[in-house]
């Protein structure tokens, strides 16, 4: 038996790179190597006993001859539009596979983007296959997480009369510590800087053009199965906060809650987890406050919730002993994070690894600044990502222009770098998707 294993304008779009040079055979490119590895994928399922060894590929167009070794004897394995697979072997043993429209869907949702998006032209019923809203969710729930970040960046110009434009990176956490002004920097999309980036989320981009002092955020409703824009906006005269929603698909705004003013700190963008938005907020009356006066137990965090459409506040970390310096909040690797500088001596970094629980607060990262090279008066750093085994972090240093390699096993910089021309301004969880802002 057989078994399978394995007029406030909002503009959202799919960042997706396309490498053409797939390498293989050059009269064919990216798709016949593509298709090889498709063919290969079919052939780890339908051998009785695979058995490894060396893939031999003969490809004409998109048909594929592919040779399997299995204990010394060859299995000759044709896949093409037709979608069937004939093994050859001992006459007894002799079989006919076809594959199974379900089967293909299984193989196909399995491979990343930049694969499925060479492969549209395999066919037209593979081309209509790959943007199916159900095969894009099915894609989606099978890709492999917290292996990109998306970097907001500011270019610099070299014109005196020009100001500095904003852009995304799209980096692989592999590639993006081994040299990260280079994949920075050859990564990077110019945006149109008359619209503000607001976040990212299932692979889409939602950039505004608001300017004015809102919060905003953008997150991915799953009982709705919608994705939506909010803002928070300071009514003065009310002293009030308002809450208001713009759903994709829909042309108005909807105001969804008001709540007693509260003043909202740090970064304009609200950081999204698990279809709630947050932002590191004050639980006093009014709009105005004096970060000196501030205390401990008066820091919150203010999340939205998209589909229930509420509000409520989240603690700080109970190892939070004073009010920090420079606190930011951030999404590292699907997680709630906090950084701050503490007791002007330590970059600290901590996680939320159950979101919503407030006892799940983790400290990541305890490192002192004089490691790190950032002496005081001034410092600005940021966590830009984190090794999958956690052990090796990359930061930005704003008042030096650096980035560091950090591995926190060891306690050690393992180098320093400076900027290029796009400057990592914030870093955000990202994934490769097949996603579209709008119904295909």
């Amino acid at each position: 038996m057989m078994s399978i294993v394995t007029t406030t304008t909002i503009m959202v779009a799919m960042v997706v790179t396309i490498d053409d040079n797939g390498g293989g055979n050059d009269n064919h490119g990216g798709v016949a190597l593509v298709v090889v590895v498709v063919a290969a994928t079919v052939m780890k399922v339908m051998a009785v006993d695979n058995g490894g060894g060396d893939v031999n590929t003969n490809a004409t167009n998109v048909k594929v001859k592919a040779m399997m070794r299995d204990h010394g004897r060859f299995h000759s394995v044709n896949l093409d539009p037709g979608f069937e697979i004939t093994t050859l072997g001992d006459p007894t043993k002799m079989a006919m596979a076809q594959l199974t429209q379900d089967l293909i869907e299984e193989i196909l949702s399995r491979l990343p983007v930049k694969s499925l998006m060479r492969f549209r032209c395999v066919s037209s019923t593979w081309n209509s296959l790959i943007f199916q809203a159900h095969f894009v969710k099915l894609n989606l729930q099978r890709s492999s997480r917290n292996t990109h970040v998306l970097l907001r960046c500011q270019i610099n110009t070299v014109f005196e009369d020009m100001r500095d434009l904003p852009g995304i990176a799209p980096c692989s956490i592999c590639s993006l510590p081994e040299n990260p002004s280079s994949t920075v920097d050859n990564g990077c999309h110019q945006l149109d800087n008359r619209y503000l980036f607001i976040g990212s989320c299932n692979g889409l981009v939602c950039l505004i053009n608001l300017v004015a002092r809102v919060k905003c955020g953008f997150g991915y409703d799953d009982r709705s199965d919608t994705y939506k824009v909010v803002l928070v906006l300071s009514n003065i005269k009310s002293q009030n906060r308002e809450v208001r929603v713009h759903r994709l698909g829909d042309t108005h705004w909807r105001k969804v809650l008001t709540c007693p003013a509260f003043p909202i700190s740090g970064e304009k963008c609200g950081q999204p987890v698990s279809g709630i938005v947050n932002w590191f907020a004050i639980r006093k009356l009014g709009f105005d406050y004096e970060w000196e006066t501030v205390t401990v137990d008066q820091l919150v965090i203010f999340s939205y919730d998209l589909n229930k459409e509420i509000f409520k506040y989240l603690l700080m970390p109970n190892g939070l002993s004073q009010v920090p310096r420079g606190p930011e909040l951030g999404v590292l690797k699907g997680c709630l994070c906090l950084s701050h500088v503490h007791r002007r001596t330590h970059f600290v970094v901590w996680l939320m690894r159950e979101f919503g629980v407030e006892n799940s607060w983790t400290q990541l990262l305890n490192v002192t600044l004089e490691l790190l090279q950032a002496p005081l008066p001034c410092v600005i750093l940021k966590l830009l990502c984190i090794s999958e085994n956690g052990d090796v972090l990359l930061l930005a240093n704003y008042i030096s222009s650096k980035f560091i390699l950090y591995n926190k096993k060891d306690n050690r910089i393992v180098y320093t770098q400076d900027f290029n021309n796009q400057v990592p301004m914030s870093s955000h969880d990202y994934i490769q998707s097949l996603v579209l802002p709008y119904e295909n």
